[in-house]
């Protein structure tokens, strides 16, 4: 079943008011595989996508394992009959929830066990999935349609739940409570801290160029590199000015110009023996 196009239906919160639930339908549940030598947040979690796509773009939720339990910790629920459900959904206006019900009803109600989350037959998932419904515009959708169909009996699980999810839960005192079987449900993954954190080192790892900071090191390598060449530079010209400086101070010996044959002729003109013994050029 996971990783198919599977729907299930769940009666989600969305404010902290009793009765403000709605019945979604959530599909394709998978499990986020751990990979090796990237260990992120999301290792062997499980995922669905939420009702349908706007466009090009789907949200993803985060499935609980919890979802797949046993509703009111798999205690009886008390609920209405299909004929009951179906009266009482009919009068104008529409009531927003039923109940609740109590032993003396039992003529007219039965007790039931459900999931927190129920299975929607493929055949059925369009009257889900567009937008979220009310319990009780789920419950007229569904009723009409498998009626329609001649359904009725094979998807009695499915009934069940609505039928316990158009429910009010035994009063507590003054205070009405929501269905059993109303949860929080599940919702989108948080883009924390730590999701950015993974993500970036997800696509540096395989793409360093992206990364500002290996920019930034690349650039002050290069230009580490490019101080030192002009260092080196800078220290043979010194050296260069100084060996010309030492050239420029020392004696200016004929030897050291013209070599050996202006030698001989000034040795042949000065009547001297030795080179050192000539006159220094001038210059």
């Amino acid at each position: 079943m996971l990783g198919h196009h599977q729907p299930f239906c769940c009666l989600s919160r969305i404010s902290s008011t009793p009765y403000s639930c709605q019945v979604m339908c959530f599909h394709r549940i998978t499990k986020f595989p751990a990979r090796l030598g990237h260990r992120s947040p999301w290792d062997n979690q499980f995922f669905a996508f939420s009702a349908n796509n706007h466009g090009p773009q789907i949200t993803t939720v985060i499935w609980r394992n919890d979802f797949l339990s046993q509703a009111n910790n798999g205690a009886l629920i008390r609920v209405p009959t299909e004929v009951q459900a179906d009266t009482e959904c009919s009068v104008v206006p529409a009531p927003i929830m039923l109940g609740p019900y109590g032993n003396n009803d039992a003529g007219t109600t039965e007790t039931i066990r459900t999931r927190r989350a129920m299975i929607v037959p493929p055949m059925y998932i369009r009257l889900f999935l567009s937008t979220p419904l009310s319990p009780i515009d789920a419950y007229r959708r569904f009723r009409a349609a498998s009626l329609a169909n001649g359904h009725a009996a094979d998807l009695l699980p499915l009934s069940i739940w609505l039928r316990a999810a158009i429910t009010r839960a035994a009063a507590q005192g003054a205070v009405q409570q929501p269905s059993t079987i109303q949860d929080a449900g599940p919702h989108p993954p948080l883009a924390d801290e730590a999701l950015h954190r993974f993500t970036w080192s997800a696509l540096t790892s395989d793409l360093p160029g992206v990364d500002p900071g290996t920019q930034v090191n690349t650039g002050l390598t290069a230009v580490a590199g490019n101080l030192g060449t002009l260092v080196h530079e800078q220290s043979l010209s010194r050296m260069e000015a100084a060996n010309a400086r030492a050239a420029s101070a020392a004696p200016k010996t004929v030897a050291s110009f013209f070599r050996t044959r202006l030698d001989k002729l000034m040795l042949s003109v000065e009547s001297s023996v030795q080179t050192t013994s000539l006159p220094c050029i001038k210059t």
